[in-house]
């Protein structure tokens, strides 16, 4: 199990060099790219290799095959979700929520897989929940 984010902003799609040699996943192709971040900062050409990924849902009750870049780190040091109000009216829902301050999956801080707007669309189900209390649930098939 690894730490994943959506990032409808971001054109790719990226998973960390470490997942890559752990998996043992083999370059596919390559890609160079040039990036604009925030502040109007631009990267140096970078090349890039893609990786074919196998991810499933938690349960295993959904699988699919994703074209990744490779980036060293994607995000470091992300907080887990904390405790709240709100989080009794998630399981009301039938909403499981894996990414816990306190968790019994030992992974780490560091966010491994960057979902991007070239597969974000096809990974949401539509089962979107608005609480009252601030956090909005989207659902997508891998939980």
């Amino acid at each position: 199990m690894v730490r994943s984010i959506i990032d409808s902003g971001s054109e790719k799609s990226y998973v960390t060099e470490d997942i890559i040699t752990c998996l043992s996943y083999d370059s596919c192709g390559e890609s160079k790219l040039i990036q604009k971040l925030f502040g109007d900062v631009e990267t140096k050409e970078k090349v890039h290799h893609l990786h074919k990924v196998n991810l499933s849902s938690v349960n295993s009750e959904y699988n699919c095959q994703i074209l990744f870049l490779n980036e060293l780190v994607i995000c470091s040091g992300v907080r887990r979700v904390p405790k709240g109000p709100w989080f009794s009216k998630l399981n009301n829902f039938g909403i499981r929520v894996t990414d816990l301050e306190i968790n019994a999956f030992e992974i780490g801080n560091d966010i491994k897989l960057l979902k991007g707007a070239d597969v974000v669309g096809k990974q949401l189900n539509g089962n979107i929940k608005i609480l009252k209390l601030g956090p909005v649930s989207v659902q997508t098939h891998l939980g």
